[in-house]
């Protein structure tokens, strides 16, 4: 089967890649791009870095969430491809316009940014719409779990409805909503209002711009999306797919009398397919269709609008918030009546070390002093009538051997772009497409997220060697320290419960160890990955140590007040359950008197309690443990008419061997009723003489 792939963005490398991996050779595919490279939006250049040198800038891909990409994560470590942690900070900053007198913050310096206008500190207004920022953040969340989980749910809701549902002040839509909006979708004031709400909500979730603390690190390509593209581009050459770039299709039109289309070039060359999937813009894909486009075709995809946008690469710092501690990664500028723009500060989204400032501004107020280079790009609108128009896809795809694909039919990001080739791909070929699942968002409490930014703040402090990372559920990363050449361990842990941080900020150690065995978190790596972390705990610890000795003295954070405190909750417990005469039994009895189900859970089938001596890595821990007992009695040169007295003999298991393997008398003692009641079944039901004692309440010792 010949198959033409129109469009080499990601939903067309995409599509050829799946067709060519999945179909093993019964397929042959012809990319067209008609750009002289691949990649769509991925676009990277290199400028003079204003000191000699030469720095090498992505223009097209800022950053991903890992948890609302998970195809493209795959994909891209799939691939080999090095990933770094990019910063996903923004600011806003609104001009005096009218009744409005301006409003300047950002989360990008932590309280010097969010607090630049000190006038705010006093204002009520100000305080009121950081407060429903963290409630925007709980409602959009819910919003859109609801709406995920729940397809049949109407997907109609336009911001302005779901902004006047939930009451947010005026501030909150002039100093937040609005600036973030019109500067992602060039859109004015009032045209926010009419945007897609889910839409709009799934933006704001997937670059974490409800994270007003603690906004994470998301990870971007560290060689630049180019670099992505170029090996997508040689493994689909490796498999045979003819790529033509500098090539504009003209048409695609259905041949005469036949099943099958003609692809029709700029240069009024053509070539004949038995299918065709179209990895472009909606529009794009009419115009290639002409006048073979279907009713279903124009209805569905001429509802999806674009808006043209002027993008410039430039170094005029008058295009970011007058206040310098507010400069974020991100940062939207404007005002209500004259709309907004957004500019991305590549310095710290790329972690570029030069003194210029490289700035790339959407769709200025002005143009920009010292311009690198400009170009311009279409992006589709997020209205209601594109949301419902792509539920019915299903009508239009494959129909008549045609396919679509685009990141239009999703959110407009990379990883719909992504899914919708896959999907192509996968119904060309008549097979079902298995999409990968988004995990669920993480909302932690205010208690939870006040000790998320304690604990935050120590590991950035206390981790100088070695690299910890932690990936919480739905995707925000924080990374602390860095791997040297002093040491080169990491360790990638798992959030999946925001009171893994409440327990290690009030409970320090042991809180960790709690936050473990209850599964708040877990290791990416499952071999090595505890003890990572627990080699660069102790390499920090022995590197702070002796830096106070040093310095006589050390630095304390609030955590290692409350971390203390919390010491000292468990030393008193400890005083309070010393083993003395009258107090031991209720010790013993706290522990081992749980139930016997419950010990049998996670112990082998004799309960034997401590650790086995195993030969062979995959040896079950039953055979493992007769081993260990074995061993214990061969040592101990136990015989037959020997009287061997066992204090703490658990649940028998040493004593049952013992007498099975020597002929031995055997006298077992526990302080546990659960034990001692579980020992004398199992000696009754292998028929053998054994003692097993359960002391009286108070229990006394003498010297021998």
């Amino acid at each position: 089967m010949r198959v033409a792939v129109v469009g080499g963005g990601v939903s067309g490398l995409t599509a050829a890649h799946e067709l060519l991996a999945t179909s093993r050779g019964g397929v042959h595919v012809t990319l067209y791009e008609q750009e002289e490279s691949l990649g769509g939006h991925a676009r990277a250049v290199a400028v003079d870095d204003g000191a000699g040198g030469c720095v090498k800038l992505d223009l097209g891909f800022m950053g991903f969430n890992q948890a609302t990409y998970p195809h493209m994560v795959e994909w891209l470590e799939g691939l080999g491809v090095e990933m770094e942690r990019s910063d996903m900070s923004f600011s806003v900053s609104t001009q005096p316009d009218g009744s409005n007198r301006g409003c300047e913050w950002g989360n990008g310096n932590g309280i010097s940014s969010l607090l630049a206008q000190k006038a705010n500190i006093l204002k009520t207004s100000f305080w009121r719409m950081l407060r429903e920022i963290f409630k925007f953040k709980n409602d959009a969340l819910a919003y859109l779990e609801n709406h995920e989980h729940n397809p049949d749910l109407d997907c109609n809701e336009t911001m302005g409805q779901f902004i006047q549902s939930h009451g947010y002040s005026l501030l909150f839509q002039e100093a937040y909503l609005i600036p973030v909006c019109a500067g992602m979708w060039s859109s004015s004031s009032q045209g926010v209002f009419s945007l897609s709400a889910f839409f709009v909500l799934s933006f704001f979730r997937n670059h974490d711009l409800l994270q007003l603390f603690c906004y994470p690190q998301l990870p971007t390509v560290k060689a630049r999306l180019q670099s992505f593209v170029d090996k997508v581009k040689g493994e689909l050459e490796s498999m045979g797919c003819r790529i033509k770039t500098n090539c504009r299709v003209k048409s695609v039109l259905s041949l005469d009398g036949a099943a099958g289309y003609r692809v029709l070039e700029n240069d009024g060359s053509e070539e004949t397919y038995d299918s065709v999937i179209l990895g472009v813009h909606a529009p794009n894909a009419l115009k290639v269709l002409g006048a073979e486009a279907t009713h279903h075709e124009l209805r569905i995809l001429g509802a999806c609008q674009y808006i043209q946008r002027d993008i410039y690469l430039h170094c005029d710092q008058n295009l970011m918030p007058q206040n310098s501690s507010t400069w974020s990664a991100w940062n939207f500028l404007g005002t209500t009546s004259r709309g907004f723009s957004v500019t991305y500060w590549l310095n710290r989204i790329q972690k570029i070390e030069s003194a210029s400032p490289f700035l790339v501004t959407i769709n200025p107020p002005c143009v920009p002093d010292r311009v690198v280079l400009k170009w311009s790009t279409s992006l589709p609108v997020p209205s209601v009538a594109a949301a419902k128009a792509y539920l019915q896809l299903d009508h239009i795809q494959g129909k008549r051997g045609i396919w679509f694909c685009g990141a239009y039919q999703g959110h407009g990001f990379h990883e719909d772009g992504l899914k919708a080739g896959k999907a192509a791909a996968q119904g060309l070929l008549g097979k079902k497409c298995q999409l990968l699942q988004n995990p669920k968002q993480m909302i932690p409490s205010w208690t939870e997220a006040g000790t998320r930014l304690l604990v935050a703040r120590f590991f950035n402090q206390f981790i100088s060697i070695g690299n910890l990372i932690l990936v919480e559920e739905g995707g925000s990363v924080l990374n602390f320290g860095k791997a040297c050449d002093k040491c080169r361990i990491k360790s990638v842990m798992r959030v999946h419960d925001p009171l893994f941080y409440w327990k290690v900020a009030t409970e320090g150690n042991l809180g960790l160890a709690e936050a473990y065995i209850n599964g708040c978190f877990s290791f990416l790596d499952k071999r090595e990955g505890l003890l990572n972390l627990f080699l660069i705990l102790i390499l920090n610890r022995d590197v702070r140590r002796s830096c106070r000795s040093a310095r006589k003295g050390g630095r304390w954070t609030p955590l290692h007040v409350i971390a203390r405190l919390a010491h000292a909750k468990y030393i008193l417990r400890e005083v309070s359950r010393k083993n003395t005469v009258t107090q031991t039994r209720r010790n013993i009895s706290q522990h081992y008197d749980l139930s016997n189900d419950f010990f049998s859970l996670f112990l082998d089938k004799s309960m034997t309690y401590s650790c086995a001596v195993f030969k062979m890595e995959n040896e079950s821990l039953e055979v493992a443990q007769q081993r260990k007992l074995s061993l214990l009695i061969d040592k101990a040169k136990v015989k037959r008419g020997h009287h061997v007295l066992d204090i703490g003999s658990g649940w028998g298991s040493l004593a049952i061997q013992a007498v099975k393997q020597t002929g031995c008398k055997y006298t077992g003692v526990t302080l546990s009723a659960e034990q001692h009641k579980y020992a004398e079944r199992k000696v009754r039901e292998a028929g053998l003489e054994v003692s097993s004692m359960l002391p009286p309440p108070f229990r006394n010792t003498a010297p021998l």
